[in-house]
């Protein structure tokens, strides 16, 4: 295996584009060896890829990958060949995965992973060996938390211990083909990295680069798909999700992040295997949409649209997948069903939106097929849908086991998404307590992207919503600037109205102390009256504190 990887190494001319400078090689004649034949394209030495990454970002990239390929480089090993001689033999180490593939779009690597024909105990006692000095000092850790899946990660740190820099390093393995639908549930480790390539994801994710001849090796037909912008799943697409569930999700993220075609056979495979996918951790789930909702950029609905036409909605959320059964209509539902609606909002949303957003986005109308009323006249109605779309989505993202504080941001942008044009009309008290949450500019994001999914058969309703909104944002606004203006000097007045003094007044005024419960009725009031009026001035407070004792009925 290796002398062919050297024969091919001996063709010249590096390329930047995918399709330069590739030949094909038949190297495996058994099926079960991994390949029929190998792709290998020419390209950069790796000093002079993380050379141009250093140009372009201003900082060093991957600074200890030249350390650990050369610690690999000068091992050698004593081996008993075929013909019983003892011969040096040196390690085999590939860079593998995402890093080749963000190379070749021309994105920035996040990461560097090796893979190599050494066992993991050869790995860590080679590492050790190296690294002895910065291992007791702890400036390096060996993490040893996937050592059952033949993988262990090297963490340098800096002066404060924090990690800066972490390579993995694993092992040439295949995957055992029984499993839990996540990890198999053991690794057979190997000599051959033709096989290794065939358990991974996509055939993108699959090419390997070899740092000694500079040369990309793709077992999977990686290289065309990134020439023909395609995203296929290594081998057979339903085996692979078989092996991780998780990678049905994982395509759909991928297609954003790529921006590929889609594959014919990998649709189907998804489609196929839909409820088994479903059946995946609720952790895992949200884990791979929060990755999506990142990559997604201003494109969020297409999210529903792969889950919806790839069979995962209905699956996952069929709440949401229900909607497509509600249709809308006039006055002010003209686009279409709730879905398509729920679809245009999240599609209306700024790209980078959090993941409480997009899944209030996403159910904020989940109520309406509960109470949708359609009158004689063909107006269609749905009253209170955000009072009970509030309480219905409870139980669902609690099925999706989202942190708490996620919840209630949720349901409160849910409760709030029709209350909030009310947010003009409120006394300022009410208004500040409502502006003062820290989710009402999500709130107002909300807003837009639900007006601009709104098509009325009137278009000057849609007009007058615009000019509303600009409204609201603007007394939004003069809050926020009111409240940073006198928020030092209304909580002085408020300290000075506190409980004590409250006390002190009423024994005065009444000639008895309070009852404890009463305390709390009178210093909500004159917080709220402070609110409301912007005292900012203790003796005003004061005056009005003595008014509202004086008036008090016990």
């Amino acid at each position: 295996m290796k002398e062919a990887i050297n024969e091919i190494a001996n063709t010249s001319n590096k390329s930047n584009d995918i399709s330069d400078d590739v030949r094909a090689f038949n190297i495996f004649q058994n099926p079960e060896d991994g390949a029929g034949t190998i792709t290998v394209k020419k390209y950069k030495p790796l000093e002079e890829i993380l050379s141009e990454l250093k140009k372009i970002n201003g900082k060093d990239y991957f600074p200890h990958a030249k350390q650990i390929i050369d610690i690999f480089n000068n091992h050698r090993a004593k081996k008993v060949a075929p013909n019983n001689e003892t011969v040096d033999d040196k390690p085999h180490l590939l860079i593998v995965g995402g890093f080749i593939r963000d190379l070749l779009l021309n994105k920035k690597p996040k990461d560097i992973d090796f893979t190599t024909d050494l066992e993991l105990k050869e790995i860590e006692k080679l590492l050790s060996e190296n690294f002895s000095k910065e291992l007791t000092n702890q400036a390096i850790s060996l993490d040893e938390t996937g050592k059952a899946q033949g993988v262990i990660r090297i963490k340098f740190r800096d002066d404060k211990k924090e990690n800066i820099e972490e390579y993995e390093i694993a092992s040439f393995r295949k995957d055992s083909d029984e499993g839990d639908g996540r990890r198999p549930n053991s690794v057979e480790l190997i000599k051959v990295p033709g096989i290794d390539a065939q358990r991974r994801d996509f055939t993108i994710n699959s090419l390997m680069y070899n740092p000694q001849s500079n040369n990309i090796i793709d077992y999977a037909g990686g290289l065309k798909d990134l020439a023909d912008k395609k995203l296929r799943f290594v081998g057979n697409p339903e085996k692979r999700i078989t092996e991780d569930k998780s990678r049905a999700l994982r395509y759909i993220r991928f297609l954003f992040k790529t921006n590929f075609s889609e594959d014919k056979d990998a649709k189907e495979a998804i489609k196929k295997m839909a409820g088994e996918v479903s059946q995946l951790n609720s952790e895992m789930i949200i884990k791979e949409l929060k990755a999506t909702i990142d990559v997604a950029g201003n494109n969020l609905g297409k999210i529903l649209e792969y889950y919806k036409e790839f069979g995962l909605l209905e699956k996952i959320l069929p709440e949401i997948s229900n909607l497509e059964n509600c249709p809308q209509g006039a006055p002010y539902h003209m686009e279409g069903d709730v879905l398509k609606h729920t679809i245009m909002v999240t599609n209306n949303l700024p790209a980078n939106s959090s993941l409480e957003l997009f899944l209030a986005a996403t159910m904020h109308d989940i109520a309406k097929p509960d109470t949708r009323n359609e009158d004689t006249d063909k107006t269609v109605s749905f009253h209170n849908h955000d009072r009970l779309g509030a309480e219905k989505v409870v139980p669902i993202l609690k099925r999706l086991k989202l942190p708490n504080k996620s919840q209630e941001k949720i349901i409160e942008l849910i409760a709030n998404h029709i209350k909030i044009f009310l947010f003009l009309q409120m006394k300022n008290s009410k208004a500040v307590e409502m502006a003062k949450s820290p989710h009402f500019k999500d709130q107002i994001t909300l807003l837009q992207a639900d007006n601009n999914a709104t098509q009325p058969a009137d278009k000057k309703v849609q007009a007058q919503t615009n000019e509303m909104i600009e409204k609201i944002i603007e007394r939004y606004q003069k809050i926020i600037d009111e409240q940073k203006k006198f928020s030092v000097e209304k909580e002085a007045v408020k300290k000075a109205t506190n409980g004590n003094k409250i006390i002190q007044l009423f024994q005065a005024i009444h000639g008895h102390k309070p009852l404890g419960k009463n305390i709390g009725i009178i210093e909500a009031e004159i917080k709220e009256l402070i609110d409301e009026e912007n005292i900012i001035d203790k003796t005003i407070a004061q005056e009005k504190l003595q008014e509202i004792i004086t008036n008090f009925k016990e």
